[in-house]
C-alpha cells in the first residue's frame, strides 16, 4: 500500500508539470471509503501524455482518493489557462532574417539567408529532341514571259571618261522623341510573423495571411 501511494505521489507531481496549476493536491485527502479496483472506462485517444495522465487517474481511483469519471476528473485538476504568447515580427535585411517582438525596437539575426542554400543539385538529363515542323506547301510556279525580239548587234562604243564621284547627300532630320511611358504601380509594403511552424507575410493593410515556408527548412 505504500508503494502504491507513493507511486500515486509521484505521478501527481507529473500532472502538476503538465497542468502548471495547485489544483492536484486537494485529490490527495484521507477518505474512509473503500478502495475499489473497478475504474471508468473511456474512449479518450491514448498518446504518451494522455496515457500517463490515465494512469495518475486509475491509481488516484483504486486508492479512494477520486471517485469522478474521468472526464470530470480531469477538468477538476485543470489549471488556469496561460497568458497569451507574444506576437513576433520578420524582416529580411542585411543578407539575413531578423525578428523582434511587436512593439520592440531591437532586430535580432535569426539566420542568415546564405545558409539557407543548400549545394548545387546535379545537372538535369538533356530534353528529348522536338518533332520536326512539317514541310510548307511549295509555291505555285511563276507565269513564263514572252521572249522578247532579239535586236541587231550594235558597233563597239570608246570608253568613256570616268565621271566624278557624287556630292554626299545631307543628312536626314533626327526623328522626334517618344512619349514618355506612363509611371508604374508603387510596390506594396509586405509583414512577416512566424504562425506555428511556418513563417507567414501579408500586404500592409490587408486580413489574409500567406504561408512563406516551413520553418522546418530553418533546421
Amino acid at each position: 500500500m505504500m508503494k502504491r501511494l507513493g507511486r500515486i505521489f509521484i505521478l501527481m507531481m507529473l500532472m502538476l508539470t503538465f497542468y502548471g496549476c495547485d489544483k492536484l493536491i486537494g485529490l490527495v485527502t484521507t477518505q474512509t471509503t473503500t478502495p475499489t479496483t473497478s475504474v471508468p472506462t473511456t474512449t479518450h485517444t491514448t498518446s504518451a501524455i494522455d496515457s500517463a495522465i490515465y494512469e495518475i487517474y486509475t491509481l488516484a481511483y483504486q486508492s479512494g482518493a477520486t471517485f469522478l469519471s474521468y472526464d470530470e476528473w480531469r477538468e477538476s485538476v485543470r489549471g488556469p489557462e496561460g497568458l497569451p504568447g507574444r506576437e513576433v515580427r520578420l524582416l529580411v535585411e542585411g543578407g539575413a532574417i531578423k525578428w523582434q517582438y511587436q512593439g520592440d525596437s531591437a532586430w535580432t539575426e535569426l539566420i542568415k539567408l546564405q545558409d539557407l542554400i543548400g549545394p548545387q543539385g546535379n545537372p538535369g538529363a538533356d530534353g528529348r529532341d522536338g518533332v520536326d515542323g512539317r514541310d510548307g506547301v511549295n509555291g505555285q510556279d511563276g507565269i513564263n514571259g514572252q521572249d522578247g525580239v532579239d535586236g541587231r548587234d550594235g558597233i563597239d562604243g570608246q570608253d568613256g571618261v570616268d565621271g566624278r564621284d557624287g556630292i554626299d547627300g545631307q543628312d536626314g532630320i533626327n526623328g522626334q522623341d517618344g512619349t514618355d511611358g506612363i509611371d508604374g504601380v508603387d510596390g506594396r509594403e509586405i509583414e512577416l510573423i512566424v504562425n506555428g511552424t511556418h513563417l507567414e507575410y501579408r500586404y500592409t493593410g490587408d486580413t489574409l495571411w500567406t504561408h512563406l515556408f516551413s520553418l522546418d527548412l530553418l533546421t
